[in-house]
This record gives C-alpha cells, sequence and structure tokens, in this order.
C-alpha cells in the first residue's frame, strides 16, 4: 500500500496474508490456520505480525458457513493481544 499524493496520510506498507486449510467432507468442517505480517516503511512502531487458528462448518454447503478462530495479535510497540472471531457467511445465487 501507498498513499502517494492522494492518501498521504497512508504511509508506504507491505502486507501480506497466507492462509491454510484442510476440507472434510464427512463432516463438512475445514481446520485452518492464518497468517499476517504488516511492514509499515521508515521507524513507525506500526508493524505486527497476526496468528489464527480457526474451523470452518458448511451447514449449507458452499451457499452459507460459520467460522470461529482465536489468535494472537504481536505489534512491534506494546503488549499482545488475543483476538477471537466468529463470523457468519452466506451466499445467494
Amino acid at each position: 500500500f501507498d498513499g502517494g499524493t492522494i492518501f498521504t496520510t497512508l504511509p508506504e506498507q507491505g502486507v501480506w496474508l497466507a492462509q491454510v486449510g484442510y476440507y472434510i467432507s464427512a463432516v463438512q468442517l475445514t481446520p485452518w490456520l492464518k497468517f499476517e505480517n504488516k511492514k509499515v516503511d521508515g521507524n513507525t512502531g506500526l508493524d505486527d505480525q497476526r496468528y489464527q487458528l480457526g474451523l470452518t462448518y458448511y451447514f449449507a454447503g458452499h451457499n452459507a458457513n460459520i467460522k470461529a478462530g482465536y489468535g494472537k495479535i504481536n505489534p512491534e510497540t506494546g503488549g499482545s493481544a488475543n483476538i477471537v472471531t466468529i463470523q457468519l457467511q452466506g451466499f445467494y445465487f
């Protein structure tokens, strides 16, 4: 990301996310692991890493699911924090 001339308050930064999971069709579940990393240019103290482990249940195939995850946020400055995510997702075709 780079704010450039339009969003000058947004510093140049590199962000990436990796998530891996395995779908178990017999029980319609996907255990997953996610890792996120943010590096902001300069000595801003805004860098952080996030780790999360979770489970997705597909109660209506790929049309609807519920996800739950637990993880950690590790900022460059300050203390780490726990993160809990609960998400209901639906698609209509």
